[in-house]
């Protein structure tokens, strides 16, 4: 369980980052045009239109929610839940071992501390509509 999870999540995180890397960088922000339809979600490089089937009174909605999603936002949360994996898993790792260790215990190399679990599944649970997700994972 512990590997596979790891795995897809930190595959999910990075194809994230690479998706926003691709794009322009903002900021992003609505401009309201004269017709008020559709809604342009524009900065010096890129106008993306935001349209929808459910009519016009919805684009601001819609373009506001895509606004809110500027790639520079997406690259920083990536980077936050890649350091989360790389920095702050191990660490809760080294701790267990430690107080296992200082109580005479040993704790298995292949076991995840209730921490890691608690911090995977947190983290994977964001991400629980995407293909690929287990929900077996957040039932432990």
């Amino acid at each position: 369980m512990s590997a596979d999870l790891l795995s897809w999540l930190r595959s999910v995180i990075e194809g994230d980052k690479a998706v926003a890397e691709a794009l322009p960088h903002g900021p992003w922000r609505v401009e309201m045009s004269e017709r008020r339809y559709p809604q342009q979600i524009s900065n010096a490089q890129a106008i993306l239109i935001a349209e929808t089937t459910t009519g016009p009174e919805h684009e601001p909605v819609i373009a506001n929610y895509i606004a809110l999603h500027d790639p520079r936002d997406t690259i920083a949360r990536c980077d936050a839940e890649l350091a989360i994996l790389d920095q702050v898993l191990p660490e809760v790792r080294r701790v267990a071992i430690r107080l296992a260790e200082e109580f005479g215990g040993m704790w298995p190399d292949d076991m995840l501390t209730s921490s890691e679990t608690l911090l995977l599944t947190t983290l994977a649970s964001g991400y629980r509509h995407r293909e690929g997700f287990n929900p077996a994972w957040l039932e432990s």
